[in-house]
């Protein structure tokens, strides 16, 4: 479930500053199945930045709220490491590229809105990019998940892996200030024939984890969860840890894993549990 993606470039496989402790007597597959959950929640960490920022950037030059061709956003890892985040439009009956940004990290470097969408038609990656994370919310439909937040959830759709398989994270957003949420997050794995293959929650609970600015001398410098659902940590405890900027200690399956952030030496803790 946790396989590596099929042309992630490298930029993204060198990104991230977590390091992870593996208990002693974990499974080499577990020790595995972390690695790949790392450089997964890396991933979702980068598209949902790339979405946030770039969408804010095209809110600047337009009012959203007026464009009622827009369908929605879709973003792909670039040969430079960065993330394309790209608005796309319905015109006649097909999808075009409405806008296009290009974000490194949190900082959109180029990039705007097209002055006729009909010169820049979809790639096929794109456009199947599209058709998963359609088939992907009819699934969350069917299934009536549940956000924690009342809020819409952030979509992040990655490419297609070593089986051709793309995954669709539904995410629960960022609503109250200086929490982060680690419940209600869900991925749906869709095949190349945009078939639902599989679907899972991450946590039974709408826990969350503080983002406290490093200025704060009273900013806690672990965080402690229980994780219930799996024998080690997923992309999403991975996922928090680059919004929390901290580290994790997460407890599964009787064995205690760490994902540790850089921090300063001195800080206090701070304990929760899924």
């Amino acid at each position: 479930m946790f396989g590596s993606t099929f042309g992630m470039s490298a930029a993204l496989l060198l990104a991230s500053p977590i390091s992870v402790d593996a208990p002693e007597n974990a499974p080499a597959a577990d020790v595995a199945a972390v690695e790949a959950a790392k450089l997964r929640g890396e991933q979702i960490y980068l598209h949902d930045q790339a979405a946030w920022h770039g969408t804010d950037a095209l809110a600047a030059e337009i009012d959203l709220s007026k464009q009622k061709e827009l369908r929605g956003y879709v973003t792909e890892e670039l040969e430079n490491g960065r993330i394309g985040l790209i608005f796309y439009a319905e015109l006649d009956g097909a999808n075009y590229e409405f806008a296009r940004y290009e974000v490194d990290g949190s900082t959109v470097t180029g990039g705007g809105r097209h002055d006729d969408p009909k010169q820049h038609p979809l790639s096929p990656l794109l456009e199947r990019k599209i058709a998963a994370r359609n088939v992907a919310i009819e699934e969350a439909v069917a299934r009536k998940i549940t956000l924690c937040a009342d809020a819409s959830p952030n979509l992040v759709v990655l490419g297609p892996d070593q089986n051709d398989q793309i995954a669709v994270y539904i995410l629960t957003p960022v609503v109250n200030n200086g929490r982060f949420p680690l419940g209600g997050h869900y991925r749906v794995d869709i095949d190349g024939d945009n078939t639902v293959l599989s679907g899972r929650t991450f946590t039974n609970t709408c826990i969350d984890g503080p983002m406290v600015p490093k200025t704060n001398p009273l900013r806690p410098v672990i965080q402690f969860y229980t994780h219930v659902l799996d024998p080690h940590p997923t992309e999403i405890h991975f996922l928090a840890a680059h919004y929390m900027e901290m580290s994790l200690s997460i407890a599964a399956d009787n064995n205690i894993w760490m994902l540790n952030w850089p921090e300063p030496e001195e800080d206090t803790e701070a304990g929760g549990a899924e």
